[in-house]
């Protein structure tokens, strides 16, 4: 019973007036200090802007068959990713939104051109999501910014993406022509290997028209060869006549609000609690030299 005395004794002013008043008082007044100190007038807040695309089927045996219709596979996906954290992308984004001048970067300085890039890259965030899309978030201090630029990485990268896939298919569409006419160029060689071969065998059955025929079946098989390739040929100049689609926005970034640093209500929260916690450890080290300072 004595013990319950004195613990009661102990904690007794926990339970008085005025320390509720002080301690209501205080973290108030701590709640209130903390949250205009983590005011835009003080501290410049950091808006996140977000934009969620869908990659396109950009192979075009696959867009033949099924009309260009399809999102891309998850090696497009990963392409189209490393597209839009390419440099390209970055020196467009410098320029187009004056961010050399505003870091004051000189865009043409190795060093720093290295610092440019990485400022940019901690303000965006690019990642596939568990659904196969991909989400562009930007970073910055200025909310409208920050939305112009995660739209702008996603044209960017449409942009970039058609200049290397028409480069591609030019090539590929060079080399199918290259291969056609060769083969036509062999077909006819054959056509007239084999009419100067029946004129001199006119007539006759002996070892030259066994080499006629001959030279009948390895022509049939360089006709099919060549309508082959024909058909390879010409189903890819008409590839050119197909637009590159270009990356399906799911929803397009808007200026953000509010913003994501600092978190002004968890900041004065935690503050009141801090205070709490200080004066009830002041509290108790104060009964302590009392109790001492009567002993």
């Amino acid at each position: 019973m004595k013990n319950m005395t004195d613990i009661w004794n102990n904690f007794e002013w926990m339970f008085q007036p005025r320390f509720w008043r002080t301690l209501i008082i205080g973290c108030i007044a701590t709640f209130i200090l903390v949250f205009f100190i983590t005011s835009p007038l003080i501290i410049k807040p950091v808006y996140r802007a977000e934009t969620v695309i869908f990659v396109p089927l950009t192979l075009f045996s696959q867009q033949y068959e099924q009309l260009g219709i399809g999102f891309g596979s998850n090696a497009e996906i990963d392409g189209h990713i490393q597209i839009l954290k390419s440099t390209r992308i970055l020196d467009s984004l410098g320029y187009q939104f004056g961010l050399y001048e505003r870091w004051n970067i000189n865009p043409l300085g190795d060093n720093d051109a290295s610092r440019f890039y990485q400022i940019i890259n901690k303000q965006i965030t690019i990642e596939k999501t568990r659904y196969g899309s991909v989400a562009i978030k930007v970073k910055d201090h200025d909310p409208k910014l920050a939305s112009d630029m995660a739209n702008a990485i996603v044209k960017l990268g449409d942009i970039i993406k058609q200049e290397i896939l028409l480069e591609n298919r030019l090539v590929t569409i060079g080399f199918a022509r290259d291969q056609y006419e060769s083969s036509l160029e062999e077909v006819k060689n054959m056509e007239n290997q084999m009419l100067n071969t029946q004129i001199e065998t006119k007539g006759t059955y002996d070892s030259n028209a066994l080499e006629m025929i001959r030279q009948r079946v390895s022509y049939e098989a360089e006709i099919f060869e060549l309508n082959t390739r024909k058909n390879r040929y010409e189903t890819l100049r008409k590839s050119l006549e197909v637009p590159i689609p270009g990356a399906y926005l799911v929803s397009p970034a808007v200026k953000p609000y509010p913003p994501i640093w600092p978190p002004r209500l968890l900041f004065s929260f935690i503050g009141s609690v801090i205070f709490a916690v200080l004066l009830i450890f002041v509290q108790i080290v104060k009964r302590d030299a009392q109790a001492a300072n009567t002993e």
